[in-house]
């Protein structure tokens, strides 16, 4: 299916946005725009499971109705649990490039869970034997709606449909100031003036400059996340 020929909504059907933040995809940085396109009205949720996600939602009591935006690190299928007509938005990442700024990550911060397990690997050693939850096609078990054990091919048809979802806002981040245009024009939003790009290595290694055996480690075991991610890349350049 042409990326480009995927239906169009109007914002209005809509009343709620539910931000899958994916780690590493510039999503601090949506967030904090976020936060000033609705003042008061972005609600966090926990990094957990879809059950701990839908127990955490009904729990909200007011709040779940006051919130304009739901963000978090959460799977796709959280809206069933909003009694709002819903819309996704969501930034996809080269999966390498992703999971390279990743491991760099997590080796730097101490209060990642990861980090008592990482901060000893190399790159090679993480991309090679580290924790499947992060290596294994992360960003398409996501979209799929975070299923447990290993991805699966059909995980894909799964995550590419829900892309394809009406209403779905998708961007990639090495397109991101122009996805955040984008969502100011097509939302409606204020003017929220000048923003801060956040959590940004700019010393960070160019998949060019890595190790080959490296890069095949990486590409190797996220190929459902290399098509997702090229298809989103043709998604979101079509609507800039």
């Amino acid at each position: 299916m042409n990326p480009s020929s995927t239906t169009q909504t109007a914002p209005d059907d809509f009343d709620r946005l539910l931000f899958l933040h994916v780690p590493k995809t510039g999503g601090t940085t949506l967030i904090n725009v976020l936060e000033r396109a609705y003042p008061g009205g972005v609600q966090y949720m926990k990094n957990a499971s879809w059950d701990e996600q839908r127990d955490a939602l009904a729990g909200l009591g007011p709040r779940l109705h006051a919130a304009r935006v739901f963000a978090g690190h959460m799977p796709f299928g959280v809206h069933d649990a909003i009694p709002h007509p819903c819309r996704y938005l969501v930034v996809l990442r080269h999966p390498v490039e992703r999971l390279v700024s990743l491991y760099e990550y997590i080796s730097g911060e101490p209060r990642h869970y990861l980090h008592a397990s990482v901060s000893g690997m190399s790159l090679g050693e993480f991309a090679r034997s580290g924790p499947a939850s992060v290596l294994d096609n992360y960003q398409t078990r996501v979209l799929a709606g975070g299923p447990r054990g290993r991805s699966a091919p059909h995980m894909l048809d799964a995550a590419l449909e829900n892309l394809r979802r009406p209403g779905t806002l998708v961007g990639v981040q090495d397109r991101l100031s122009q996805f955040i245009q984008r969502l100011a024009t097509e939302l409606r939003w204020p003017d929220i003036g000048p923003y801060e790009s956040l959590r940004v290595n700019h010393g960070r290694r160019p998949i060019e400059a890595l190790d080959p055996d490296v890069t095949e480690s990486l590409t190797d075991g996220n190929r459902l996340d290399l098509e997702l991610y090229e298809f989103a890349h043709q998604m979101a350049c079509s609507r800039l």
